[in-house]
């Protein structure tokens, strides 16, 4: 028969006491780097969307100049915007592209904003579902070539 020396005890009791650590580390360290590719995959869509939301807003609002106060036209004076006229152009604009959003006029600018909502990817598992993104431009009447 064999006998186990006595210190073959001692580690083997020590090493029952750490059973299980392996795989709390693991669970961790999944945790984590499944945040970190949500944080990195969820933040560039939202990075994107802003983007897309500024780009169509600012589409919009050049729409919306085009409703210009016609007689401003032919004159040599500072262009207006016809305010009504803008803001159907920007809205027609907006809705011919399936958009919805809000539109400003007076004589001199037309902004838009527009509203859209983001799905989340990975975040969903923190708890992050949709996210509101917003894009807003500003559009001024220019002749000629801009100086801006």
């Amino acid at each position: 028969m064999r006998t186990h020396h006595p210190s073959h005890k001692l580690v083997n009791h020590r090493l029952r006491g750490d059973r299980g650590a392996a795989t709390m580390w693991m669970v961790m360290g999944t945790v984590i780097v499944l945040a970190v590719c949500g944080l990195v995959f969820d933040g560039g869509l939202m990075i994107s969307a802003k983007r897309d939301a500024t780009n169509d807003a600012e589409a919009a609002a050049r729409a919306g100049v085009q409703g210009r106060d016609l007689g401003a036209v032919y004159s040599t004076g500072p262009q207006r915007i016809d305010p009504t006229a803008a803001t159907n152009h920007a809205n027609a604009f907006l809705a011919r592209n399936g958009w919805t959003g809000t539109v400003s006029a007076d004589t001199q600018t037309v902004t838009v904003t527009i509203t859209r909502s983001q799905q989340m990817t990975f975040l969903t598992m923190f708890g992050l579902g949709t996210r509101t993104i917003t894009g807003t431009a500003t559009a001024v009447p220019t002749q000629g070539l801009a100086t801006r």
